[in-house]
């Protein structure tokens, strides 16, 4: 999934190449760098790095960070099939369990996930010698899917959660002086 999801990128990114034209992507890449560059290369090396860690580092991986890896996975699979069956079974769940808790439960195990894979790349990676790689590419591979799970812990906890909590509180009882 995760090299389907990198060869996916790729193909996005030279499809906007292909439909811009080099020449004007390389003078918008020129004039707004952030806005053309930094885009695709984050999208790529974000992936890369799972593929890195996890192909290269597989020892350390295996033994560190799988087991929390899996078990994120697997909550994550078990809420959304609970709450898609409880919602069509039984009855809708309310707007806050949904919007507001659920998030939240998947950031609680998630949590495993972000710390095993920074000890990966702060701990393990750097006295790893069993890969054929520089233990510097496994380091830099796993700080940066470390990078993206804090994005993605900072997505959820500081914007995410709090707008659906600030949007119910507002649908439910108006702007209230806030």
């Amino acid at each position: 999934e995760k090299l389907e999801s990198l060869v996916q990128r790729m193909q996005r990114s030279m499809l906007v190449i292909q439909n811009t034209g080099f020449g004007p992507a390389a003078n918008q890449a020129l004039q707004d760098p952030a806005g053309w560059l930094w885009p695709p290369f984050w999208g790529i090396a974000r992936r890369l790095a799972l593929v890195v860690v996890s192909s290269f580092g597989s020892v350390p991986f295996l033994l560190v960070a799988f087991p929390a890896v899996v078990l994120d996975e697997c909550l994550w699979w078990v809420t959304a099939k609970a709450q898609d069956m409880f919602s069509r079974k039984v009855f809708s769940l309310p707007s806050v369990i949904d919007l507001v808790v659920l998030p939240l439960v998947d950031v609680l195990h998630f949590m495993p996930v972000c710390s095993r894979v920074l000890f990966l790349g702060a701990f393990h990676f750097p006295r790893y010698v069993g890969s054929g790689v520089p233990s510097s590419l496994l380091i830099a591979s796993a700080l940066a899917w470390t990078a993206h799970n804090c994005h993605q812990l900072y997505t959820t906890l500081i914007r995410d959660v709090p707008d659906q909590a600030r949007q119910l509180w507002m649908a439910k009882f108006g702007s209230g002086g806030v």
